[in-house]
Parts: structure tokens; sequence; C-alpha cells
């Protein structure tokens, strides 16, 4: 490069270097890795349970389903709301209607592609940038995905839990517990 180290680019380094090119490559490769492995019982007839899980199961009934986890959350310093939370979910969606009563500014140059369970898709209407919510007595932002027709006004996914360092946990009576 005579000198020009500085304006090396990594196109650079890797046609200079089929070495780090294929380590590279063999990093970047998509592999199948195997979350969970069962394995059969060396006793076939061993059914014991270990005493913190026969703890765990004794007296406790399988549910059919659970009721959503809602917090209350202020928006906008304006308005109260039952937020879901989603925890699976990558964004933070608010009902566009909501938005406008509190005055959210949006931008409608930031749009998602939403896709729901039933592998359904639309696209969001904007975003609500830098939007203040409050939950209990910790404020915070967030960016939340402006949508139209849905039978929620907030759903609070990943990225609210990031905001305030959220901790789901569910307890052995069957309630969860939600600190922030």
């Amino acid at each position: 490069m005579e000198g020009k180290l500085s304006h090396t680019t990594p196109a650079h380094v890797l046609t200079a270097s089929p070495m780090i090119q294929k380590e590279l490559v063999e990093k970047l490769k998509v592999r199948h890795i195997e979350a969970n492995t069962y394995g059969e019982a060396h006793n076939k007839h061993a059914t014991a349970l270990s005493p913190t899980a026969a703890q765990l199961l004794a007296g406790h009934e399988p549910v059919y389903s659970l009721p959503l986890l809602e917090l209350d959350v202020l928006v906008g310093d304006q308005v109260t709301v039952a937020g879901v939370l989603d925890p699976g979910l990558q964004i933070v969606v608010i009902w566009h209607n909501l938005a406008k009563e509190v005055d959210a500014r949006i931008n409608p140059n930031h749009l998602v592609e939403m896709e729901g369970a039933n592998e359904a898709t639309n696209w969001t209407l904007g975003c609500a940038e830098y939007l203040t919510m409050q939950v209990g007595d910790v404020p915070f932002k967030i960016h939340a995905h402006v949508v139209k027709d849905v039978p929620f006004q907030l759903l609070l996914g990943w990225p609210f839990g990031c905001a305030v360092s959220s901790a789901i946990e569910d307890l052995p009576n069957g309630e969860t517990e939600v600190s922030v």
C-alpha cells in the first residue's frame, strides 16, 4: 500500500490474505446447534423425580392459559394505560390513537413490517421516537412503533425490558413478578 496503511479496508486485508479470508468465512458460516438433547434413563423402570422437581409438581394442576401480563404505564406524562408485557416481541408497539392523544412525534419514514403469530404481516404507520414513559417511579424514553386497528393500546416488547432493566420471575404459586 506504499505507506498508506491508514487507507486499508477490510476488502484489502481479505484480498491480500486468503488465510484470513478462509478463517472469516468459517467463523461466519451458519451452523445448526442442538439446543436440547434428551437421553434415555439407564433404568427403564425408574420414575423417581428429584426432591426439588417433586416439590414443584406436588399440588399444582396444569393450566390451559394464563392472563396477560399488564403494567400500568404513564405515557407522555399524560395518560396511564395498561401496557401488555411481551418480552418475546422485538419492538414496542403503540396504538395510533394513544400516540395522537399524547402528542407523540411520529417519524413516518421509520416503518417496520410486523409479522404476527399467524404469519400475517402488515406495516407500521411510523415510529413515535423518544416517547417518554414511566412505570412506577421509573421514567424512561423509548421508540414505539405506531399501528392502527389493534386490540391493545401499548405492547411492551424486549426494548422496554432493556430500557428499564426488567426481570420477570414465575413464582411457584403461579403468580408472576415483574421488577423494573
